[in-house]
């Protein structure tokens, strides 16, 4: 039995097997029986190999899995993140609404490897303002919203922080719905993160963690995530 995720396998074999050689990179990589094989292709010819005694727990924690059924984009236009989403097989439904039509037809053209997210069929592309698409949703619709939007929640995007408009994704979020969104940067002077974290955890009722990273040529690159409560 074999997983994909992203360029790495994870390789089960049983006892009905017998040895196999698969390609990992510009090597091969052999598997044994009743035995657990871990590949990543960016470590060609090696392999995590764990030999199976005994299985002396079998069974999942309800915290296991978290399975995300409906998702809204809103923004990313060039389709990146679509590509990313649609990796996940669980997904039912991915809507975007994408406010630059512009923006998703020069990407399909000039860059259809990050625009292949594209042609997934159970993609719905919505053009117009996703302020007020989000507004328009039934309560309860999706299980994960993500908001890549030129500017993130702070200071140089009010609408992004306007208490409304984060009720309204509140209310479009199943019970337990995790909202994904950019946030400004630590280093930006006049960014009141506290602000903005205190509005999400009133708001959503759940857990606000707020994540950065550095990125040379971007230093506004941070993210925040809220999780509606259960």
């Amino acid at each position: 039995m074999a997983f994909q995720n992203h360029d790495a396998s994870t390789i089960v074999t049983d006892h009905t097997r017998p040895i196999t050689i698969i390609p990992n990179g510009a090597s091969f990589v052999p598997t044994f029986p009743d035995c657990y094989v871990n590949i990543d292709e960016e470590f060609p010819g090696e392999a995590h190999v764990y030999k199976q005694e005994k299985v002396i727990f079998q069974g999942k924690s309800q915290y296991q899995d978290f399975f995300v059924f409906q998702v809204l984009l809103i923004g990313g236009g060039d389709g990146g993140i679509l590509r990313e989403i649609s990796r996940h097989a669980s997904v039912e439904q991915i809507d975007i609404c994408e406010l630059d039509e512009m923006v998703i037809n020069v990407y399909k053209e000039f860059f259809p490897d990050i625009a292949i997210g594209y042609v997934d069929p159970r993609v719905n592309v919505h053009i117009g303002d996703g302020v007020a698409f989000i507004k328009s949703v039934p309560p309860g619709t999706y299980d994960a919203i993500i908001i890549d939007a030129f500017r993130g929640m702070g200071a140089y995007a009010t609408e992004l922080s306007d208490e409304d408009f984060l009720k309204s994704i509140a209310k479009a979020l199943k019970p337990g719905g995790v909202l994904s969104a950019q946030a400004d940067s630590v280093w930006i002077e006049n960014f009141t993160m506290e602000d903005t974290i205190t509005r999400c955890r009133n708001i959503f009722k759940g857990s606000v963690n707020y994540a950065w990273t550095s990125v040379p040529s971007y230093p506004r690159q941070t993210n925040q995530n809220q999780n509606q409560n259960q």
